[in-house]
């Protein structure tokens, strides 16, 4: 079960990565098929984190005094089963710390967007220069792409 759930952790992270290459590409299929491979993925890793809760807490009942790196070494005293642990919530960090890199590139391109229709509806862009007092510069006034 354990060895199950590095497997589909490992194929996530692979597709997280596939997705961050497609989003710098602006390939828009490829961001949305492996969008739908990386749903199909967390499913079948939620799926192994409720059969592992089931059994630890099954295990956890019939051994209450014990926790769950004890009940592991328990089960298997060459502590494979702890390694394999270890070794899941390792691919699991890289993979949330790669799925928010992918959020930032997403953010980031969205507001690039927002900022190209700005321009393109003549409305005044967020000034990158402030007063004496503070406030944004406001000297630049908003120019339609017409005038520009």
């Amino acid at each position: 079960m354990l060895r199950s759930k590095i497997e589909h952790l490992e194929e996530l992270l692979a597709t997280i990565i596939t997705e961050r290459t497609a989003l710098s590409g602006n390939l828009i299929e490829e961001v949305q098929k492996t969008g739908e491979h990386k749903q199909t993925l967390m499913d079948s890793v939620e799926q192994t984190v409720r059969q592992s809760k089931t059994l630890l807490e099954h295990l956890k009942q019939t051994m209450p005094e014990y926790d769950q790196k004890a009940i592991l070494d328990w089960c298997d005293p060459s502590g494979e089963l702890n390694h394999l642990r270890d070794q899941i919530s390792e691919i699991t960090s890289r993979c949330q710390a790669e799925n928010q890199r992918n959020g930032i590139q997403v953010r980031q391109q969205s507001q690039y967007v927002h900022t190209a229709l700005n321009i393109l509806r003549g409305e005044a862009l967020p000034s990158a220069f402030y007063e004496a007092s503070g406030e944004p510069s406001r000297v630049h006034g908003a120019r339609s792409l017409g005038k520009a």
